[in-house]
């Protein structure tokens, strides 16, 4: 065949149109060159146009002289993968994420590792994993999906017999654990990031816990006035032997907030009635609950600490009345 001018092949990049060059012909078999330019990411596999574009050239064959058929039966191009942002530069974590929440026995804490440039994953021996803290147990987010994009999805499975009620910890770097992270073009991936704050995200998968503790509203309380806390449990809770009772530290001075209801459902109210002269900005409580028998419905004993709730804005203006 003879080739007169600079016809072209379309190429789809990423999203971005592109173009292969004519070069040369031997015999039936023509040559185009694209040459990669910067900044450029297809992680799924570049696209070919099916025909070729003439811009102004003729394709003749040499006996005939006739113009050649210029559409052809596209190859598959899915394996040719371009990372051109920055060659030799390690992708870098930007972020970590999962959604705040109390998480129980069966749900799913999902990670989300946001990298600058897109990574592949490889699992030689292994597949990377992050590493949490979970009530001061050590467990793993395995890597999930993500691979030949920017953004991993890394997922744990609670199990049972955990609780941490102020917040999982991570440490801040990606554990490859006989894997790889690296860029398209093989650069390794950098493993380290900030840790996030992971407070709000909870885990109570020990089934007979308390999952919540209701203070009094924020304000001033005066000699007379009641301070209500209300306990939460993960089940119905009974109550049996010696009532039990919550500590309340005002100004050094140490008080009991009694046991008053029961609702043989999963909710334990405790008062403290002001009877005495006090003073105060703010006062704290003890983390646990003291005293009496407090089991499920099948008779499983309850563990009886909490997160203590926040009371600094509980204010005392307790003066005796005086007769």
């Amino acid at each position: 065949m003879t080739v007169n001018g600079v016809p072209k092949l379309t190429l789809l990049i990423g999203g971005s149109v592109k173009y292969a060059v004519f070069t040369s012909v031997a015999g039936n078999v023509m040559t185009f060159i694209y040459t990669v330019g910067a900044d450029l990411v297809d992680t799924d596999g570049i696209q070919l146009y099916s025909t070729i574009a003439m811009n102004g050239a003729l394709i003749t064959g040499d006996v005939s002289g006739d113009l050649l058929e210029t559409s052809f039966l596209v190859p598959d191009t899915s394996g040719i993968l371009i990372d051109s942002t920055v060659l030799g530069t390690a992708p870098t974590v930007g972020s970590v994420s999962t959604d705040n929440g109390t998480y129980v026995l069966g749900e799913t804490l999902v990670f989300v590792v946001q990298y600058s440039t897109a990574v592949q994953i490889a699992s030689v021996t292994g597949t990377p994993r992050l590493t949490l803290d979970i009530g001061g147990i050590t467990k793993y987010a395995s890597y999930y999906k993500g691979s030949l994009g920017t953004r991993l999805e890394f997922r744990y499975a609670i199990e049972s017999g955990l609780l941490d009620e102020d917040g999982i910890g991570i440490t801040p770097t990606i554990d490859l654990n006989g894997g790889a992270i690296e860029s398209i073009s093989g650069v390794s991936a950098n493993l380290g990031f900030s840790a996030p704050d992971f407070t709000g995200v909870l885990v109570v998968s020990d089934s007979f816990v308390i999952t919540s503790v209701t203070p009094p509203i924020d304000g001033t309380y005066e000699f007379g006035d009641t301070l209500l806390f209300s306990l939460e449990f993960s089940e119905n809770v009974n109550v049996s032997g010696t009532e039990p009772v919550l500590w309340l530290l005002i100004n050094n001075i140490m008080v009991s907030a009694l046991f008053t209801r029961n609702n043989h459902h999963t909710t334990l109210e405790f008062e403290y009635a002001i009877d005495q002269d006090l003073q105060a900005t703010g006062i704290s409580m003890q983390d646990s609950v003291y005293y009496g028998t407090i089991v499920s419905d099948s008779g499983t004993e309850f563990n009886r600490n909490f997160i203590a709730p926040d009371l600094s804005g509980i204010i005392l203006d307790s003066v005796r009345p005086v007769i």
